[in-house]
């Protein structure tokens, strides 16, 4: 009798899948920033004039444009949990991915400062984005 044959998966492969969804937890926090500072871009052009507080709502936008919108909205209410998993990320992922002890000890500490940064940016609003998107 013949042994069953098992499906043998590539090394390289699962490493490389497990490096690209750890990179993708990293990344999160500026994943969040971008969208809705895009979305806002993506808005500026279709409404011809830059979006501004209480006169042009996200909400009655039509089309892409209301994808867009619940996109962003989506992306802010995740970005909590998302921010978790990526320091699980920079603790536990790189660990496994690397064995360079500085990068390990330094991933943790850039992802703190990235979350940081994504943070005061949203909530501070500096160009007024949160505002219009929120109001």
């Amino acid at each position: 009798m013949s042994p069953m044959p098992t499906l043998v998966v590539d090394s390289t492969f699962g490493r490389r899948a497990t490096r690209l969804a750890w990179t993708v937890a990293f990344c999160y926090p500026m994943l969040a920033l971008s969208t809705v500072h895009l979305f806002w871009l993506v808005s500026w052009l279709a409404l011809g004039h830059t979006p501004q507080m209480y006169r042009d709502d996200p909400i009655g936008f039509s089309g892409w444009l209301k994808v867009g919108y619940w996109l962003c909205i989506s992306n802010l209410i995740v970005w909590p949990i998302g921010a978790v998993l990526g320091l699980s990320a920079a603790f536990v992922g790189e660990r496994w991915a690397t064995k360079n002890r500085t990068f390990q000890t330094a991933m943790p500490i850039i992802y703190s400062w990235q979350c940081g940064v994504v943070f005061v940016l949203l909530y501070e609003d500096p160009w007024g984005v949160m505002g219009w998107l929120m109001d």
